[in-house]
């Protein structure tokens, strides 16, 4: 049987090479989806302008300025002439952190709105079930374990593209012992 404690829930702890913002940056990066999309955006293969993230993220001009000026300042970014890349600063938001509320959501709602495209080639899965404690246990570790694989593989990978992966798995409702 395996039991994921709450220690082991904390990807923080599993994801050695991440690095911490100071409060007031994480309020700032975590308020918006836009910051992370720029961020990953900064580090795509061609090299990036202001121009190229906003066409890309289909952003206003001036909340792109205002975010990658944000992010070079937070040493996430560096700026070459008019051209943004990504330093090798890794971080990444405790469970236990306010933000990761405004986090988790900025992402879902980005999710929705890719279901609703038609042209949408992602991968979508969602499942209600029935299931024993020890199983959903076992679904747990093995979404931590995918979390830090997924993490290693990003880690080198060619940077092509920004895409979001989010998954879920969660205890609905509270059953007492008695019912």
């Amino acid at each position: 049987m395996i039991q994921a404690s709450s220690d082991q829930k904390e990807l923080k702890g599993r994801l050695r090479d991440s690095e911490s913002l100071t409060q007031a940056q994480i309020r700032t990066y975590y308020s918006s989806w836009h910051y992370a999309a720029i961020h990953m955006a900064a580090g795509l293969k061609k090299s990036m302008t202001d121009r190229s993230i906003t066409q890309l993220l289909s952003l206003p001009m001036d909340l792109t300025r205002t975010a990658l000026a944000f992010l070079v300042d937070a040493g996430l970014l560096e700026k070459n002439g008019i051209r943004y890349a990504r330093t090798d600063r890794r971080i990444h938001l405790s469970r236990k952190d306010p933000m990761v509320l405004n986090h988790h959501v900025n992402w879902k709602l980005k999710t929705v709105e890719s279901l609703a495209r038609p042209d949408e080639s992602g991968i979508h899965y969602s499942s209600v079930v029935s299931i024993s404690r020890d199983d959903l246990r076992q679904l747990q570790e093995l979404m931590l374990t995918f979390a830090e694989k997924a993490r290693a593989i990003v880690k080198d990978s060619d940077d092509e593209l920004v895409a979001c992966y989010t998954f879920d798995c969660f205890e609905v409702g509270h059953l007492t012992e008695r019912y």
